[in-house]
């Protein structure tokens, strides 16, 4: 196989959710490649975006509308509600509108200009495992059980019927992992500022492993996928190249921080607090540190493997312990949390 930049040199790409944590570092890697092209937002471009030279800023509605312009060979769609653990009325409604009938959105307008290149970018809760075990594209997978997870599915749906409504149009549906680097305010960010405070606690043994994917890997995997998109409709998990527990995942930030080792609970004794926590956040109104969806959460296994994007060729250019040492020293250069 050719390189990405190979392929991908003087394409012109819009971007759907290019001001994210992910868009940003993505654009940056596409115009590194040669790219040119377009960043979509929700929000009226406020001049502030430090895009790089040969892309420019447009607003979502003004370019679904005709009223912007914008002609691009390919489009990469990372626009998203994003998973909440306890959603709520308002959360469910934005699911529906951004995930499923904003992708449609983006296909109906890809199809009166014949763009008939498509990246949609997906989540592992697309979907989920019918039989306990590793997960690859192979495996039997049902449709996610949570909202978003389930918003993602519709829509990946819709990504398919796009593509095999034409024979000449190409798209690919991107499952990535929890995603984590520099910059992230996510789960793993989460993790490292809570055992660098003491405040993070195993449950059991945690032996249940689950499937994370850095920025550098992601974004390198995107153009490498990009750049070999063919006809039909493919479908990628991707994560780092290696799996771990959550034990040792807390393990491992642990040996960075240089703390001593992470404590843990019995079950019952977090399966206590979980409950109490329930109680406790709805006389506050704001979310305990423990209640029963983040004890789901710490407990879930997601043991997803990239299997399909290894066969590709492509090479992961972080492994996971180099991802979470970058990680852990970018969370130190933050402020703590309040």
């Amino acid at each position: 196989m050719r390189s990405p930049m190979t392929h991908l040199s003087h394409e012109r790409i819009l971007v759907t959710g290019g001001t994210g944590f992910v868009g940003r570092a993505l654009v940056g890697e596409l115009a590194q490649a040669g790219c040119t092209g377009w960043v979509s937002t929700r929000q009226v471009p406020s001049g502030e975006e430090k895009l790089p030279a040969g892309w420019l800023p447009v607003q979502r509605q003004k370019v679904l509308a005709g009223e912007e312009t914008a002609a691009p060979t390919m489009i990469i769609h990372l626009e998203v509600k994003q998973h909440v653990l306890q959603p709520t009325a308002s959360d469910l409604a934005e699911f529906g509108e951004v995930n499923i009938k904003g992708t449609q959105a983006w296909l109906d307008w890809a199809a009166q200009r014949q763009i008939r290149q498509f990246l949609f970018f997906s989540t592992i809760k697309a979907v989920e495992p019918i039989q306990p075990g590793p997960v690859t594209e192979n495996t039997p997978v049902r449709p996610g059980t949570t909202p978003y997870g389930r918003s993602k599915w519709a829509a990946e749906r819709a990504v398919k019927t796009w593509a095999h409504a034409d024979p000449a149009r190409s798209a690919l549906i991107l499952r990535p992992a929890v995603v984590y680097g520099p910059g992230n305010q996510g789960n793993i960010a989460a993790m490292v500022q809570a055992i660098a405070r003491r405040r993070f606690t195993l449950i059991g043994d945690n032996a249940n492993r689950k499937a994370l994917v850095s920025l550098k890997n992601l974004t390198a995997a995107i153009l490498h996928l990009a750049g070999h998109i063919e006809p039909g409709c493919s479908t990628y998990f991707i994560t780092d190249k290696e799996t771990a527990s959550v034990r040792e995942i807390a393990e491992t930030v642990s040996s960075f921080l240089n703390k001593k080792r992470v404590p843990q609970i019995p079950p019952f004794v977090a399966k206590i607090l979980a409950e109490a926590g329930e109680v406790i956040g709805r006389l506050t109104g704001k979310p305990f540190p423990i209640n029963r969806s983040r004890l789901q959460a710490l407990l879930e296994e997601t043991d997803f493997r990239g299997e399909a994007l290894l066969k590709t060729g492509f090479q992961h250019p972080q492994s996971l312990r180099d991802g979470l040492r970058e990680m852990v020293d970018a969370c130190a250069n933050q402020p703590p949390p309040p």
